[in-house]
Formats: C-alpha cells, sequence, structure tokens
C-alpha cells in the first residue's frame, strides 16, 4: 500500500477519522523492486499453510487466511481472532483489577471502539525539548 496523493503529488486530504488515505500499489510499479512482493503481510509465516494444522495434508486449501489455522470441518467452531481483529492490553477507569494485569489481552475489532479505551502519552517533562 502507498499513500494516496493529489494531482499536484502532495498527500492527500485524511479521511473523516483523521487517518491517511492508502491505495494498493500496481504490479507495474514493484516490477523490478526486489523488496517488495506484495502489500498485505498480516499472515507472514502465521496463518500461512506452513503454520496451519492441516500442513500435512496435501489436498487442503493452500491460499491465505487465517481462519483455515483454527477451524478444520465448517461444523466446528471459528476463533474470532483474524485479520481484522486488534490485541489491546491494560485496563481503565472502568475496568476490574484483572485487566490492569500486563499479561490479559483482549481482542477488538479494527474498526469498533469503545468509550473507555484510549491511549496516553507518557513524558519525563512538560515543555520544549530544549531550554529551562
Amino acid at each position: 500500500m502507498e499513500l494516496e496523493r493529489d494531482e499536484e503529488g502532495n498527500i492527500a486530504q485524511k479521511d473523516s477519522l483523521g487517518r491517511l488515505k492508502y491505495r494498493p500499489v500496481p504490479a507495474e510499479k514493484t516490477a523490478q523492486r526486489w523488496n517488495y512482493d506484495h502489500a498485505d503481510y498480516r499472515n507472514y509465516q502465521d496463518g500461512d499453510f506452513a503454520s496451519s494444522i492441516e500442513y500435512t495434508n496435501e489436498d487442503a486449501d493452500k491460499g491465505p487466511g487465517s481462519q483455515r489455522m483454527y477451524a478444520q470441518k465448517e461444523q466446528d467452531y471459528a476463533s474470532l481472532i483474524n485479520d481484522e481483529v486488534r490485541v489491546y492490553k491494560g485496563g481503565s477507569w472502568r475496568d476490574r483489577a484483572y485487566w490492569l494485569s500486563p499479561g490479559t489481552r483482549r481482542y477488538l475489532h479494527e474498526k469498533a471502539s469503545r468509550d473507555d479505551l484510549g491511549f496516553r502519552c507518557a513524558m519525563t517533562r512538560v515543555g520544549p525539548p530544549a531550554g529551562n
């Protein structure tokens, strides 16, 4: 993926949520680049056929995707963990002490949000980097 640009070559305006816009890189641009294969590396060695539960089955589907790692048959359960889910850890003012442990993890869809989930920046001092 590469940043979307306007007619003048500047980075395009952000979307309504403040995210930069990306677009897929065409194959013609990547033909002679040795360091660029494809744009989506979310399943690199984690969701590929070699790391799936069917790696010994010659007739298994060898296409990309992480759902294959957790479900073998249609009637089996599938994991809620997939390429669109993100991990977050820690807790907020609303959570029980269990979630404050560094070893606990929770999962949330990348497009979902919660009113008690946020991030803060910790600083050693307040003010400009130089001075005082």
